[in-house]
């Protein structure tokens, strides 16, 4: 809708006595600029003693933002009249706007064509806010900043066919156009630093233009037109290198998240400190439109083959630039071995909203998304969810930044209905909404315990789909691949179909679920942890007692992968120990006595022992070597089941997949 001739004439209103307190700096004056914008539905904000910031309130009719420089000698006015509809054009809008020193900036408030009768486009319509505060604040110094366009690139190499032989000059070139004079506050020797070459049409473009139009004496408007190279130039000059790293790690990811949530417990909000932040309209607009909806079509379209295009590159620094403005930043991980890449989005720095934590497989993984709202509330949850992520090789892991009642208000809790508007639910309706026909599978980890009433299921793993499975028939392929591998573990798994022991735990109303009906082919399921299944994925490196009795007893503790440091070490045979000893270990682990593991040395002195902290999956282990100093067998020493083992196999090449699969069904004995 269009502002009526009142609301029109209060913004203008606002604006001239704008600029009489801009002269005078009477406080009087600001408070009556802001009544009148007050009757438009509009804040008046003073930045840093500096800018007068305006925007809507709520409800927002979408008319635009307007910022004036209070300190400003430069009248360079900087006008952006399509930023949905022309890529990067308000990033670079704001930064002319800084670095030039103008003294006015003006970004349209919708796209052009979200009207079908043109009152959304700025450059059609004479009757809109953007165009008074451009009759206002223009005193013939506007540049307006445009992007091309296959149309608009179109019309104004046709514009040119009389002026010159080749007209698909602006196929490469930005451009320049000036209909009279260079506005006095451009600096063409900044533009030139930013963008390099660049051409200067001394002519007016053939494309409607509203602010162009309306005559006044000497009036014009300067447009510079820019090509997509040049805004990435322009954007990655103002690049902020602590907002983009890379690193690169012999740990696996699950290991590293593991490590991470170890380490800095405090990307979590604690219970009861109101530290949460909830996100605003706009800040998840933004973080949708200007970085994960381009960060998903980045990775589509410029991560082939293992690495990044060299304009992938760019554009991803670009990008996390732009993270940075909501406090995130992006870190590209690579496992050595492996060569497997990943992106980790995480928040920097303070104060911390706590938003969360996201982590995108760059290599072909598989259509799971791994979602974690409540990775310290219910508890190993987090420990099992990273476990699964690279075990399915799922694309994507959203981890939840908040304890649930964090907030006194309950504002914190990412499973509420009413507080469906934050970041952790934008980013799962995003992937979904950017992959419309592929199928996926959102795997929610969860923890279940038991009821007031005392009850619980005996279920190990309850699976709760949002189309109400209640057996195997009817599993697509991707669920029947997580089902597999969650019996591959021996676990005893039931559905949540309505009978009573599992109410309660159905998808129900879940606002990760609601936007399913919105999508094609894709699912949803919750993945219910027991209390026995979740104690199993404990860190092991937390277990202060057991490490403390080893350094007691002068027993070495080793962090490392598990599979690369066995096969560097003599392998011996497990049927050369000594049966009593093997025993007394197993003793020990079901025990966890000091005493005993004291006597493991003093009785059987032949053997050596030594503590092994996998670094990808935290578990601890203790290794055996023989009496000549070959390792001869591996003991897991908090083992799901003490009584089964793995073998280590003639066949070289199997051995990789035996370890893994020692490793991930938390099995008791892997024997040489």
């Amino acid at each position: 809708m269009a502002p009526i001739p009142q609301e029109i004439e209060s913004f203008q209103n606002g604006l001239k006595t704008l600029l009489v307190y801009r002269q005078t700096r009477e406080q009087a004056l600001l408070q009556q600029a802001a009544n009148h914008f007050a009757q438009v539905n509009y804040q008046t904000l003073l930045v840093q003693q500096r800018y007068v910031y305006l925007r809507e309130k709520p409800p927002r009719r979408n008319w635009g933002i307007y910022v004036l420089d209070l300190e400003a000698d430069n009248r360079l006015l900087v006008e952006v009249p399509a930023p949905l509809d022309e890529w990067g054009t308000m990033e670079v809008g704001a930064i002319m706007f800084t670095q030039m020193a103008g003294h006015a900036l003006a970004i349209a408030g919708s796209a052009r064509g979200a009207n079908q009768n043109a009152l959304s486009d700025m450059l059609l319509n004479y009757h809109s806010f953007f165009q008074i505060f451009h009759q206002v604040l223009a005193h013939q110094n506007a540049l307006q900043i445009r992007a091309y366009t296959p149309k608009s690139r179109r019309v104004l190499s046709e514009s040119l066919q009389n002026k010159t032989d080749n007209a698909s000059v602006l196929s490469l070139s930005s451009s320049l156009w000036v209909k009279r004079a260079l506005p006095a506050g451009l600096d063409l020797s900044q533009l030139e630093h930013w963008m390099g070459h660049y051409e200067i049409e001394w002519t007016t473009p053939s494309l409607a233009n509203a602010q162009r139009t309306v005559t006044y004496t000497g009036f014009t408007v300067t447009e510079l037109f820019l090509n997509l190279n040049n805004i990435f130039k322009i954007l990655f000059s103002q690049i902020n290198d602590s907002t983009f790293s890379t690193q690169i790690y012999d740990q696996r990811i699950d290991g590293y998240l593991q490590d991470w949530l170890l380490a800095g417990k405090g990307q979590i909000a604690p219970k009861g400190t109101n530290l949460y932040v909830p996100p605003s309209r706009e800040e998840l607009l933004f973080f949708d439109t200007e970085f994960l909806t381009p960060l998903l079509k980045l990775i589509r379209t410029e991560y082939q083959n293992g690495q990044w295009s060299e304009t992938g590159l760019i554009q991803l620094q670009i990008l996390a630039t732009e993270a940075a403005k909501l406090g995130y930043a992006m870190m590209r991980y690579r496992q050595r071995d492996t060569e497997h890449d990943y992106l980790i989005l995480a928040e920097q720095g303070e104060p911390k909203r706590y938003w969360g934590t996201y982590v995108f497989r760059l290599e072909v993984g598989q259509n799971y998304m791994v979602q974690v709202p409540r990775p310290l509330y219910e508890m190993n949850s987090f420990e099992y969810a990273v476990a699964l992520f690279e075990r399915l090789q799922a694309k994507v892991l959203l981890i939840g930044g908040t304890h649930p009642l964090t907030n006194v208000d309950s504002s914190a809790d990412l499973l509420k209905y009413s507080n469906r508007h934050n970041i952790f639910n934008l980013v799962n309706q995003v992937v979904l909404r950017e992959r419309p026909n592929e199928p996926l599978l959102v795997i929610h980890s969860r923890a279940f315990g038991r009821s007031e009433d005392g009850l619980m299921p005996q279920a190990d793993i309850l699976l709760a789909f949002d189309k109400g499975l209640s057996s195997q028939q009817g599993l697509t392929e991707l669920s029947k691949s997580l089902y597999d591998s969650l019996q591959a573990d021996d676990l005893n798994i039931e559905f949540v179909h309505g009978q009573a022991s599992t109410i309660g735990y159905e998808v129900g109303k879940l606002p990760q679920a609601l936007y399913l009906p919105a999508t094609q082919n894709k699912e949803f399921v919750l993945l219910w942890l027991s209390p026995t299944i979740r104690q199993y994925y404990r860190q092991q490196a937390e277990y202060n007692l057991q490490g403390i009795q080893f350094k007691a007893l002068n027993i070495p503790t080793v962090s490392a992968a598990l599979y690369p440091y066995l096969i560097s070490r003599p392998a011996g045979k497990t049927t050369h120990l000594s049966k009593a000893f093997r025993a007394r270990v197993k003793q020990y682990i079901q025990e966890q006595d000091m005493l005993i593991l004291q006597t493991l040395l003093t009785r059987w002195p032949q053997y050596r022992l030594e503590r092994f902290i996998d670094v990808n999956s935290r578990q601890a282990f203790l290794l055996i070597y023989n009496k000549k100093g070959k390792l001869s067998l591996i003991a897991n020493l908090f083992p799901r089941d003490i009584d089964n083992h793995y073998r280590f196999s003639a066949n070289v090449d199997e051995n990789r997949t035996i370890v893994t699969r020692f490793i991930e069904t938390r099995m008791g004995w892997l024997e040489f």
